[in-house]
């Protein structure tokens, strides 16, 4: 696999030139100036914050669905941990982590 690297102020296509949306876009970031570039970065980090902060919530959210769901399979059934981890999507560990945080035999 081979990398490319561009940095943005050494840019040097003309407008005629650009082909591809990511040349247009790399033309207009190098073009900004630095009062610009700097508020268009800091939206930037305050979108990539916020796409974090809801992937974070999500992931919690599912992890909660996923113990709820191994719980009730593990009191209310006499699956073994593989056949758990089977019908509730999750690894054989978090199988056994539910398992240890519940006591359960």
């Amino acid at each position: 696999m081979s990398f490319k690297f561009l940095e943005l102020p050494n840019f040097a296509e003309e407008e005629g030139d650009l082909l591809t949306d990511t040349d247009k876009w790399m033309y207009e970031v190098a073009k900004l100036r630095k009062e610009e570039l700097m508020a268009y970065e800091s939206s930037l980090k305050a979108k990539w914050d916020t796409q974090n902060a809801f992937n974070s919530v999500r992931r919690e959210a599912e992890e909660k669905a996923g113990f709820q769901f191994v719980k009730n399979l593990l009191f209310n059934t006499d699956f073994d941990d593989e056949k758990i981890a089977e019908l509730a999507s999750v690894s054989l560990s978090f199988v056994q982590k539910v398992k240890a945080e519940l006591k359960v035999k």
